[in-house]
């Protein structure tokens, strides 16, 4: 088993402010309009999932809105196409994930849920104005040329069940965007109103901005396999 030591946490929450904002038939925004969780907690590498191997994923929907796992099917494809990252549905779990992914069943590196703050749920003790929260924890690791590398082994999305921006219209952008915190990105440090990873929730069309499909494209497969640092294996 990886050592849990090695684990390092990265989360972002998106806020509720509602801006509304047209569909584009093209990517709107800035390409350059996007940033990496792992470098937002200071480091120089760039953390993602390792694209040769399939990402297991459940949904917990105790407390989720009606035709909350359509929608969910539905973002996971988009961001399958946006980053050539493969995911397989696990199921449904009863686990809510948190700021650890030690209760993560063993078939499972991505869960996500819906959950009321309050009740045991520290990652979305951040304001009533916090929809959802995203993140993902790393470990070192190798490219297939040898050079150091950070893996994505655990994702998490949460979303706040009293939240009028977890259900209804906006759901399909807040997906998106904590599905984007759960492979890597952070919000963008340019500002762009017409990027999914923008910190606040837009209304509107679930369109990718053109920094969004720009920083999934560097998450994504295009970086090729990557494998656990030697150090790390048991």
């Amino acid at each position: 088993m990886l050592a849990r030591a090695l684990r390092r946490l990265l989360a972002a929450a998106l806020s509720v402010p509602m801006l509304w904002q047209p569909g584009t038939a093209h990517p709107a925004g800035n390409a350059d309009a996007y940033a990496f969780l792992s470098r937002r907690s200071g480091h120089h590498l760039i953390a993602r999932w390792n694209p040769c191997e399939e990402i297991n994923y459940r949904v917990n929907l105790a407390r989720a809105p009606r035709g909350s796992l359509v929608q969910v099917e539905t973002a996971v494809a988009r961001i399958a196409r946006a980053t050539g990252l493969r995911f397989s549905y696990a199921g449904t779990t009863g686990v809510v994930p948190g700021r650890t992914p030690g209760d993560y069943p063993p078939d499972t590196q991505l869960i996500i849920a819906w959950a009321v703050p309050g009740e045991g749920n520290p990652s979305l003790s951040g304001g009533a104005d916090v929809a959802g929260v995203g993140g993902a924890t790393y470990l070192p690791g190798r490219t297939e040329s040898g050079e150091d590398a950070l893996i994505i082994d655990r994702g998490m999305v949460l979303l706040d069940a009293t939240s009028s921006g977890a259900g209804g219209a906006a759901t399909g952008r807040l997906l998106l965007h904590e599905l984007g915190h759960a492979v890597g990105l952070a919000h963008p440090l340019i500002d762009g109103p017409n990027e999914i990873m923008y910190p606040l929730l837009t209304a509107g069309a679930a369109d990718w901005g053109a920094g969004d499909l720009a920083g999934l494209h560097a998450v994504g497969a295009s970086g090729g396999c990557l494998q656990p640092s030697a150090s790390v294996r048991s």
